[in-house]
């Protein structure tokens, strides 16, 4: 089984946004995308697994740059840049 999910994560410009102070922070929208697979094994494999699922995830595709949070008026912190990220699972 094959699929591929792609959220998106919107945030609105000031004042519906960040603030801080006199700081007008914009909006930014952040696109992820997925791509999952899931493979049933034979019974009686030599890892004794039921499943093998592959998965590649990309966050941030477009590397926009965007502030996620804020501590104070003078600390800012930007969210993370283009990540890709794979992992291989089994299911016992």
């Amino acid at each position: 089984m094959v699929s591929i999910s792609t959220p998106q994560q919107p945030v609105a410009a000031t004042p519906l946004g960040l603030t801080i102070s006199s700081v007008s922070v914009p909006g930014y929208v952040r696109v992820d995308t997925a791509v999952y697979y899931n493979h049933d094994l034979q019974t009686h494999n030599w890892l004794h697994a039921k499943q093998v699922n592959f998965a590649i995830n990309l966050r941030n595709i477009f590397d926009q740059g965007y502030i996620k949070s804020r501590f104070s008026t003078t600390q800012l912190f930007f969210g993370e840049p283009r990540t890709v990220l794979a992992t291989v699972g089994l299911r016992f």
